[in-house]
């Protein structure tokens, strides 16, 4: 009778602890759903709504020098595609970019508006590096950081465009 109350103790103990080894695991697979939900993939990205502005070919002639920038369109290029590393960096190090970016500023777009877009552009890419930073941020919340460094890109495209298109007009002003 001793060994029938034993074995049924036992038996009641495994079966109590396996039981709580399955909620366990779906409390993990629950976990794990909602890691993987909040990651940003590139398909979340083409499906934001923003004019995306491309620089021209007298454009792209005339920052084929402007190395920063081009190291910076290529970093874009990776962020579309789901990539987002080197806006998940040591802020240091995108400020140091950053400010290197202006620096190297090719004189032929060496313009107070030109100026006006990379300070929106560099407070864009800092305020997506302090949101990717955040470990518990909505997604949508990150999207929309996305969303806006990609429309303030497309509006220095458009003045480096602007600009450029203005300079071969020869407008000539009365004296």
């Amino acid at each position: 009778m001793r060994l029938k109350l034993v074995v049924s103790c036992l038996f009641l103990f495994f079966m109590l602890s396996c039981e709580s080894d399955s909620k366990d695991q779906q409390q993990t697979s629950v976990t794990k759903q909602d890691v993987n939900s909040s990651k940003i993939t590139a398909k979340d990205i083409a499906a934001l709504k923003y004019v995306d502005i491309d620089l021209g070919t007298a454009a792209k002639q005339a920052i084929s020098d402007w190395q920063n920038f081009i190291e910076f369109r290529n970093q874009l290029t990776f962020l579309k595609s789901g990539d987002l590393s080197f806006f998940q960096g040591d802020e240091a190090v995108l400020i140091e970019f950053l400010v290197e970016l202006r620096k190297d500023l090719p004189k032929s777009l060496d313009t107070q508006i030109i100026h006006v877009r990379l300070t929106v552009l560099s407070t864009r890419v800092l305020e997506l590096n302090g949101n990717l930073v955040l470990e518990n941020l909505d997604k949508k919340v990150l999207l929309e950081s996305i969303r806006d460094l990609l429309e303030s890109n497309s509006n220095l495209n458009l003045q480096i465009d602007k600009k450029l298109e203005f300079d071969q007009n020869n407008i000539f002003k009365p004296e």
